[in-house]
């Protein structure tokens, strides 16, 4: 067994730390099932028999991503034609993407009549965009009652069908999109779905759809439409900086990074000048999301049984505007708050997920919402289970109305709960 020192996976920011966790999963399922992990100062540790050499040439040769498909999202791809994310995939032939093609078939078996009412909506709205109608014509249109009935009745059936596509979608998936599933949403007792703030709402966040960044973010790393998934010539150097952070000369640009990595977002104040583009490694991006099915959610509920079922996700709570330089009481939003244990003992992947199962925090007999209360809770398991500390994330706006999320102080970060 080797130990491998990874600096490019510290605790912050999230996508570094969903990285390290990624690693072990992946390693872990398809290439060394001894695998082990473990925090130490601001760099996780990795135990394998792989070399160093080896590890880089599992990720570029053997691994075998995973189908992280969203269709409740409108922006997952499954609604478009020629989608960027999703045509190389259908187009693919390599065995190492087939879970990714059956993915996206599962997705595809349910969708029929939900696109043909989307697409019924589009219809309606492009008639209003036609170049041979005026302007006075367009507004005409626009607001003619016909018009208004058929564009209603239009929506109507789409909703209703989308309404009912999630509990399909969780009576029919097995495999691990369903995994993905259980880690985006929870289906709350009267039927809606509710959606865990790691995970934006259900594997989005605003425009931007994390599955369909995926998979275009595979697309560059690889060679999809190639029969043998040929990674690509700058992907060796981006597993390397990703892995152990050597110096990589190409970053895209660009690229819209989602709340994962606030400081590669791009925008005010990223360079010396006003403003500046987005700079991603893409295998950050793959290999963050790789780590957040792990932490699968489900519905839980207070001991108040008047109270309804909530999505629970490990170690997520209400937010809090205090314990941090910029806390502000308009930083108590409603995605809340989620502290990502550090670990000091190798655990290996079955541990690792009995761990993360157990991360519904409760203190005496009640269940815990406050960050306060957490501190008292993990203080008393948390360290029987080799937990020196906790990285506190907050899922709030920043940079104008960006949902980031943002590394917060005062959670215990340099010793053992007291």
């Amino acid at each position: 067994m080797i130990i491998h020192r990874l600096d490019g996976c510290a605790p912050t920011p999230l996508a570094s730390y969903l990285k390290a966790v990624g690693i072990l999963r992946l390693v872990a399922e398809q290439a060394d099932p001894r695998a082990r992990a473990w925090w130490k100062g601001e760099c996780c540790f990795f135990c394998t028999e792989l070399s160093a050499n080896e590890l880089v040439q599992f990720f570029l040769e053997a691994y075998r991503p995973t189908p992280l498909v969203s269709p409740w999202n409108k922006g997952s791809g499954f609604y478009y034609q020629n989608d960027p994310g999703l045509t190389p995939i259908d187009e693919s032939s390599s065995p190492r993407f087939q879970s990714l093609r059956e993915g996206v078939k599962a997705s595809r078996l349910l969708l029929r009549d939900i696109a043909g009412a989307d697409q019924a909506v589009r219809d309606i709205k492009q008639e209003t965009k036609s170049k041979g109608l005026t302007k006075a014509a367009k507004e005409a249109l626009k607001n003619s009652p016909q018009y208004k009935q058929r564009l209603a009745e239009a929506e109507r059936r789409f909703k209703a069908l989308k309404v009912g596509l999630v509990p399909e979608l969780r009576l029919s998936w097995r495999g691990p999109h369903r995994e993905w599933m259980d880690a985006a949403l929870v289906v709350a007792d009267d039927g809606t779905p509710t959606f865990p703030a790691l995970l934006g709402t259900g594997g989005n966040d605003g425009r931007l759809d994390f599955t369909n960044n995926y998979f275009q973010r595979l697309n560059e790393v690889f060679d999809l439409r190639d029969s043998d998934g040929t990674a690509r010539q700058s992907a060796k150097g981006w597993f390397e900086h990703a892995l152990f952070n050597n110096p990589s000369l190409v970053l895209t640009s660009g690229v819209a990074v989602g709340q994962f990595s606030p400081g590669a977002a791009g925008g005010a104040n990223l360079t010396s000048g006003p403003e500046g583009n987005s700079q991603l490694n893409p295998v950050d991006f793959i290999l963050a999301l790789e780590g957040a099915v792990l932490f699968s959610s489900s519905a839980n509920r207070r001991l108040d049984t008047r109270q309804p079922s909530r999505a629970a996700a490990p170690f997520a709570i209400n937010a809090s505007g205090s314990g941090y330089a910029s806390a502000s009481d308009a930083d108590e939003t409603a995605r809340g708050e989620q502290w990502m244990p550090l670990w000091s003992q190798p655990l290996n992947l079955a541990e690792l997920k009995r761990f993360l199962g157990e991360g519904r925090a409760q203190l005496g007999a009640r269940s815990i919402r406050e960050p306060l209360d957490l501190a008292r809770a993990v203080a008393r398991l948390g360290t029987c289970r080799g937990i020196v500390s906790f990285q506190r994330y907050g899922y709030i706006e920043r940079n104008g109305q960006s949902n980031l999320a943002v590394p917060l102080a005062g959670c215990g970060k340099t010793s053992v709960w007291d």
